[in-house]
């Protein structure tokens, strides 16, 4: 049976995001479906559709300190109670059998319910939850910097007409629209044009956004965002991917800004979304190459990465296996280690593999010395 400690899943889903996200989920595969939400309660349902799209319907979970509040965990109590058989076998452990059919009834039953909101909470201006700090606090150096290096499209339109199409918000004094048909944002927009880093930081956002499904880009968007900063000179700032949060306040108002827009257009739309499995999509043309062909498109890129790198010999960098189609597993030997410890020689692969399909994504575990491996595997004297 599945054993979950949700707190411990939180705390390594952001330690991960610190260190590097690729790693995350390797052994647990519902973890690939898994989002938090903005709140504990919302990660914890978030959780159970992760297990079930997985088709895990029995495991344990610990909510131990999990939830502060005695009345969201009776609420959770309820509700697995309606859709499942609990057995609660301490204080904050329960075992938990999913009943299909309650499940599905229970999620179609509240597939059109919609949060009503009074009148003076459509007219909060949501981005004033976000302290405004100093203007050397809003982006940090580094991002400040990779900033000036880019070069947008400016997304400043001179005369706004507001309608019932766009959806509204502020970023500082700027104004910002978002078009959304079909749950693609197939237009944004903002009214000013003074040149100013904000406005720049904005255009770098929407350039990432433009044309993406609305679930995908409030999850995902300001991740990609200051990944897109940072790896253009990736020597100043740690590997991997970091929470956004930490390059600067402008990073949280837009991760505010880009979720408000994906509520409000639940909202008024009567929308109801269930699993983001558009960052999971894998491509028709990939799914339906035979695995002989996927190995050889991945070992020409692999092998060109080897001729631009001297340090790396023939096996430095070998497929191992490809899982679920889109996890490519490699094994790696102490050349390559060296490499990547000056560059991010891991994040070029998989940015390089992704022109084969874009969730394409690698996992490296380094192999033995071929002495020691040689030695290891040879018939052994009994003594």
């Amino acid at each position: 049976m599945q054993q979950i400690n949700f707190k411990k899943l939180l705390k390594n889903y952001n330690q991960n995001l610190l260190k590097n996200l690729r790693g995350f989920g390797k052994e647990d595969e519902y973890l690939k479906f898994w989002v938090p939400g903005t709140d504990n309660y919302q990660s914890f349902m978030n959780l159970v559709d992760a297990l079930v799209e997985s088709k895990i319907y029995e495991f344990q979970i610990s909510l131990e300190d999990a939830f502060q509040d005695d009345i969201i965990l009776r609420k959770i109590e309820n509700i697995l109670n309606k859709i499942s058989t609990l057995k609660k076998k301490d204080l904050n452990i329960y075992e938990i059998n999913i009943d299909k059919r309650e499940y599905f009834s229970f999620k179609d039953k509240n597939k059109n319910k919609k949060n009503i909101k009074i009148k003076r909470d459509l007219k909060l201006d949501k981005t004033k939850i976000a302290k405004k700090l100093r203007n050397n606090e809003n982006l940090t150096t580094i991002y400040r910097e990779s900033l000036s290096k880019f070069n947008p499209k400016n997304y400043f339109i001179k005369k706004i007409k507001h309608d019932e199409k766009s959806l509204k918000e502020k970023f500082d004094e700027i104004n910002l629209y978002f078009e959304i048909e079909n749950d693609i944002l197939v237009n944004v927009y903002h009214d000013k044009n003074n040149n100013t880093l904000e406005e720049k930081f904005i255009n770098l956002f929407f350039d990432i956004i433009i044309n993406k499904n609305i679930q995908e880009a409030a999850d995902h968007s300001v991740i990609y965002l200051e990944e897109k900063l940072r790896v253009f000179d990736n020597k100043k700032v740690s590997n991997g991917i970091i929470l956004p949060g930490q390059g600067g306040e402008y990073f949280n108002i837009l991760n505010n800004i880009i979720r408000n827009v994906f509520s409000e257009y639940k909202n008024k739309n009567k929308r109801n979304f269930e699993i983001n499995k558009n960052y999971f999509k894998i491509s028709k043309e990939w799914l339906k190459l035979p695995e002989e062909d996927k190995l050889d498109k991945i070992n020409k890129i692999l092998d060109e990465i080897k001729k631009q790198n001297p340090i790396l010999k023939f096996d430095s960098i070998l497929v191992n296996k490809i899982e679920n189609n889109f996890k490519i597993n490699l094994d790696v030997d102490k050349n390559f280690s060296m490499l990547q410890s000056k560059k991010n020689i891991l994040l070029e692969i998989e940015k390089k593999l992704k022109v084969l399909d874009q969730t394409l994504e690698v996992f490296i575990e380094e192999i033995l010395d071929k002495n020691k491996l040689r030695l290891k595997n040879s018939p052994q004297k009994l003594s």
